[in-house]
């Protein structure tokens, strides 16, 4: 008879991917936001500087 294989817990890594990937959506928020403002800080025509935002959430939700 052969020797019984150790079950593989699943659980683990998927808990470590699913983490990265909470921190990346975090991560890429901010990242946006701070565009935004920085944006409408160098754009002083408000609808102007809101165009460009929302055109660059887009390039970056397209990815």
């Amino acid at each position: 008879m052969g020797a019984l294989k150790k079950p593989q817990c699943d659980s683990t890594p998927k808990a470590k991917t699913q983490l990265k990937v909470v921190d990346d959506n975090i991560v890429q928020k901010a990242e946006i936001e701070r565009m935004k403002k920085l944006i409408t800080e160098k754009i002083k025509d408000p609808a102007l500087a809101k165009k460009a935002a929302m055109i660059i959430t887009e390039m970056l939700d397209k990815k």
